[in-house]
């Protein structure tokens, strides 16, 4: 689901990931972190409004 969204969208941030999975902040957070150490997703933005999007391969 996620990817999906990368893909149309062309990044997502964390609140996004909150709602379209129903995770807590906690939750997303974990969840990125996992995609990124599988290098599924990299950093575009860091800070506050940190975007996420598909590795290049």
């Amino acid at each position: 689901m996620i990817t999906k969204y990368i893909k149309l969208q062309g990044y997502i941030n964390r609140s996004t990931v909150q709602e379209l999975c129903g995770f807590t902040d906690q939750q997303a957070r974990r969840t990125i972190e996992k995609m990124k150490e599988e290098n599924i997703i990299e950093m575009s933005n860091g800070g506050r409004y940190a975007k996420y999007i598909l590795k290049e391969i």
